[in-house]
């Protein structure tokens, strides 16, 4: 057997050991900046298709004219309680998770002003916190696999690099193979590595845990001139945490003849946070007594981000105690810009028989870079590069519509959010439904809203030269929102 012997990394094994980290960098990038109809029971019934009518406060956030359209003030404050739930198939075997969530969604205040020109109507203050992006989500993959282990990628990085020795294993991989040499799932039989599951047959399985989410604080301006031009800006400032726990596991046959390790699991734990800075300005204009357009952009979001990273792994056996191993604590810090985004919106609004919207968005994440902080000096240009050339601009569509009946209001909508390729974003639909009430200066919401995704394909690790085959994978998410206003005379 093995004699096991630890050594010291040298800076450019820790170099390397950043650069595996990449790809889940990208990917939390995807995510960072995929848009989610969030906020006001109004804004969600009609699946966050505000760009041209303005005048509510969610919808601020996407076309800060509508700013402008208000003509008094307003208090607004939401609650969202709501489930997503992950269906998955893997190696034929279904699996379902789900996992509850309930917060604060939006809480603004408009303040209205008659402006004294004769050509502003009014000058509108606006203060908001908007929930922009939810992680709560969980996922559940399991299926017997015949064809492969995760232990083959360990054993392939060992003996695939020449310069790795056995005494140099737990600091070449100190996330992955080393775990597993630490554990005694990859070892050493007559002058040659082995590994514990070389014949297969384990039922497999991954489970994902994701959580909080990002809020935006936004300040804006906006003014009405002569009831024929919205015009509005806001800059805004985010808090981004991000927390998340994937557990691997592979358990074998019960009395496998092929090993003595009866089931391992690997956890990796991974928290990311920091504060981000945007600005977005828009324009409303009136074609007619009823017929409106809009136009927005919101600029590039510039994070700056701490994220910290850990793994550990246990074995059992039927011929031994436990084993196990745990990797050092990975940090870094680093900047990230997300997409900017340029929309467009056309409308309809009559009092008595309600109002339509339209909207089209551009999102370019060509525009979506890494960059490096002075104490984490590494270079991401190959990433930056690559970002440019493979990711292509993709288009959001929103349309919703409002019955007024009296006091009373129904409302529904449509969004549709294209996914990014080779990514787990996929294709994701949602639908809008809501109740509105208002009496003299109080009103009160219901929206509800259904989100799916069209079904994808994900690996549940990261499977280069291995015989994985990947798996099936769908997203939903239901959200009920309360919302009461207060309005300011």
């Amino acid at each position: 057997m093995r004699l096991r012997v630890l050594g010291l990394a040298g800076l450019v094994v820790l170099l390397f050991f950043e650069q595996q980290l990449f790809s889940q960098n990208l990917e939390d990038a995807v995510r960072f900046s995929t848009p989610q109809t969030l906020g006001t029971a109004r804004f969600v019934g009609m699946a966050g298709s505000f760009g041209a009518l303005g005048g509510e406060a969610s919808a601020v956030n996407s076309n800060p004219a509508g700013i402008g359209v208000f003509r008094s003030g307003q208090f607004t404050s939401s609650l969202t309680f709501g489930q997503s739930k992950n269906n998955s198939v893997h190696y034929g075997s279904e699996a379902e998770a789900s996992m509850g969530f309930g917060r604060l969604s939006n809480f603004s205040v408009v303040l209205s002003e008659e402006a004294d020109h004769p050509d502003w109507e009014f000058v509108n203050a606006f203060f908001s916190y908007n929930q922009q992006s939810m992680f709560t989500s969980k996922s559940k993959f399991e299926g017997v696999n015949n064809q492969s282990s995760l232990l083959d990628l360990y054993f392939l990085d060992v003996i695939e690099d020449p310069d790795v020795t056995v005494e140099s294993i737990p600091d070449f991989f100190p996330f992955g193979a080393g775990l597993a040499w630490g554990a005694y799932l990859i070892d050493t039989a007559n002058g040659e590595y082995i590994h514990a599951n070389e014949l297969h047959g384990q039922t497999q399985g991954r489970e994902d845990q994701e959580r909080r989410g990002i809020g935006h604080w936004s300040f804006g301006v906006g003014g009405n001139y002569r009831d024929k031009l919205y015009l509005g800006a806001s800059v805004g400032v985010s808090a981004l945490r991000y927390s998340s726990t994937s557990t691997y596991t592979e358990e074998m046959p019960e009395n496998d003849p092929n090993t003595f390790m009866t089931s391992w699991k690997q956890t990796s734990e991974l928290n990311i946070s920091g504060n981000g800075f945007q600005l977005k300005m828009g324009a409303i204009y009136r074609i007619n007594k009823y017929l409106r357009m809009g136009a927005s952009f919101k600029s590039q979001e510039f994070f700056k981000l701490s994220e910290s990273y850990t793994n550990t792994l246990e074995a059992n056996w039927e011929d031994r105690a436990q084993t196990g191993a745990e990797s050092p604590e990975s940090l870094n810090e680093y900047k990230m810009r997300s997409p900017y985004t340029i929309g467009f919106s056309l409308g309809a609004a009559k009092k008595k028989l309600g109002a339509i919207n339209f909207d089209v968005d551009l999102v370019d994440y060509r525009a979506l870079q890494f960059s490096s902080m002075p104490a984490f000096p590494v270079d991401f240009t190959d990433l930056n590069n690559e970002l440019s050339s493979t990711f292509k601009p993709r288009f959001n569509f929103r349309s919703g519509i409002e019955k007024p009946i009296g006091p009373y209001a129904l409302r529904a909508g449509y969004a549709f959010n294209q996914g990014i390729q080779n990514t787990t974003l996929f294709d994701r639909h949602q639908f809008g439904f809501g109740f509105g009430y208002r009496k003299d200066l109080f009103a009160f919401d219901i929206g509800y809203g259904y989100a799916v995704s069209n079904v994808g394909v994900r690996y549940i690790h990261f499977a280069e030269n291995i015989n994985l085959a990947p798996s099936q994978y769908q997203t939903e998410q239901q959200q009920l929102v309360l919302s009461f206003a207060v309005y300011l005379k």
